[in-house]
């Protein structure tokens, strides 16, 4: 049995936009909040609340990880073809693939060369790309409702999940724009989501930071006492995962003449009165 191990703060991040997703795309994703209707938590209000409590589906990273993990003697003393490898993400380069073959597969050295030739292929050979600053549904989310609070219900008539989808469309259609551009013209035309409150308070976070390395410490804990391991995680916590959690400017999406046709084109924002 294989488990992979990714890093408690970064698979909340994840798991929020997996739930995220999955309750507005049901019925109640229609409707905007002043109609009742459901509408995402901060995201740093829901990672301090993973910190102090456990969620509905946490569990399923924690309790029954670690008593899998920790059973697992016991079990293979009974079945001795039960054997727990943890494939962990965080350590040595390259993809998770590359990792199973070159890690954890007995005997795949051709497998696992061919995997590192074929990451370097694709690393050498990537376009540069200007990227989002901010991944998953949280952007589109914020300017929709900064743009029905700023027009108001009686003008923004399309229900929250239509003006979701027209917005996500045309900041991605934008984006993909800029970055053919920058690609051509070797320009640097920044991101069209810009981000703010960047970085959030870390401070605020501290408790989530202390037990995603009580996890790590845990379930690696070999790894964690390596250079790559609790000093790696700290990085981690306070460089690449802090920007993640920023807020996205809506402000210049308020006044975009460019998105403003767009919502009115499909009939879901009247600029008459």
């Amino acid at each position: 049995v294989v488990i992979t191990y990714r890093r408690y703060f970064d698979w909340l991040l994840s798991a929020k936009g997996q739930l995220d997703s999955t309750v507005f795309n049901k019925n109640p994703g229609r409707r905007w909040k002043d109609q009742g209707g459901w509408y995402p938590q901060s995201t740093p209000e829901w990672l301090l609340e993973s910190a102090t409590h456990q969620h509905d589906f946490v569990w399923k990273y924690t309790d029954q990880l670690l008593q899998v993990y920790t059973n697992a003697p016991k079990q293979t003393t009974t079945d001795p073809k039960f054997h727990i490898t943890i494939l962990n993400l965080h350590e040595s380069e390259g993809d998770p693939v590359q990792k199973f073959l070159c890690h954890i597969v007995p005997h795949a050295r051709e497998a696992c060369r061919l995997s590192r030739q074929h990451q370097t292929s694709v690393t050498t050979n990537a376009a540069p790309l200007i990227r989002n600053p901010s991944k998953g549904h949280a952007p589109y989310h914020a300017i929709s409702h900064a743009l029905r609070q700023h027009f108001g219900p009686h003008k923004l008539i399309g229900d929250r999940k239509a003006v979701f989808q027209a917005v996500r469309r045309y900041i991605q259609n934008k984006q993909e724009e800029n970055n053919r551009n920058n690609n051509n013209n070797n320009n640097n035309t920044p991101p069209i989501l810009q981000m703010t409150n960047c970085p959030p308070d870390i401070m605020m976070l501290q408790p989530l930071l202390e037990k995603s390395i009580r996890m790590e410490q845990l379930l690696v804990p070999d790894f964690f006492d390596s250079l790559e391991g609790e000093k790696g995680l700290r990085r981690q916590f306070a460089s690449s995962f802090a920007h993640k959690i920023c807020d996205v400017d809506t402000t210049p999406f308020l006044n975009d003449s460019g998105l403003i046709i767009s919502l009115t084109s499909l009939g879901l924002l009247l600029l008459e009165s």
